[in-house]
């Protein structure tokens, strides 16, 4: 759902769909760049007319559905995951210690791999003491004295890292509408602050977290790092 210049469409109208799909790299398997997304759209509702409920993960989901298909908003039941992870506190972040993000996962351009990329060049370019650190890595270049990386890691081992790298506050940087992410759900058993786009299930997951902010989609550096700075400063 990422146009050309990697922006989340918002699924438009089928013929803005039309213009934008045969030359979209975001299509990532390429034969289906020619498809008609008249017909795609025709089958698939043919399919769903032949069932009787559409399960979804969560509430934008279930909305992007019913953009689509809106003959079939009766037939659209939300059921969302169940996570039981423990609870296992991090830190508490201190006002007066370095703002210290952490990012979780494989950042690609969707998960936000060029917005990490441009706070980090952000933070550099303007001499903050501020770093950032991938759990995992990250796909577009970015300063190394600001962003690290730590590669593959162990699922069970992922609180212990972010204890031991001191990271103060999270930040989910995915650009587009996430049905679900257990990501998400782990961020949120650490305790820490956490900052995502309001878009997608990230943001049905945080709107009402209690350290938990959104911010816009297309956001800029300054206002990331505004927001982060925020969280961290705000929690209890």
């Amino acid at each position: 759902l990422l146009d050309p210049e990697h922006r989340y469409c918002g699924v438009p109208e089928v013929a803005a769909c039309a213009r934008c799909l045969p030359d979209n790299p975001n299509c990532l398997d390429a034969p289906l760049r020619k498809t008609d997304i008249t017909l795609w759209r025709q089958h698939w509702g043919q399919l769903l007319n032949g069932i009787s409920v559409i399960r979804v993960f969560s509430a934008s989901s279930a909305k992007l559905v019913e953009r689509v298909w809106p003959e079939y908003t009766d037939k659209v039941r939300l059921q969302p995951h169940e996570v039981n992870l423990k609870s296992v506190a991090t830190q508490n972040p201190q006002p007066e210690t370095p703002l210290h993000v952490g990012v979780i996962g494989q950042i690609s351009t969707h998960k936000g791999a060029a917005e990490v990329a441009a706070l980090g060049r952000h933070i550099h370019e303007e001499g903050l003491a501020a770093r950032i650190t991938i759990f995992g890595n990250l796909e577009h270049p970015a300063p190394t004295s600001v962003v690290s990386q730590t590669g593959t890691y162990a699922s069970d081992a992922l609180h212990s890292l972010c204890a031991q790298q001191g990271v103060n506050v999270f930040w989910f940087p995915s650009i587009c509408p996430e049905t679900f992410s257990f990501v998400l759900h782990e961020m949120k058993a650490m305790g820490l602050p956490i900052l995502a786009y309001d878009v997608g299930a990230q943001a049905d997951a945080l709107a009402t977290h209690p350290t938990g902010r959104l911010v816009a989609l297309g956001a800029g550096p300054q206002e990331i790092l505004s927001a982060l700075l925020a969280l961290r400063e705000e929690a209890p």
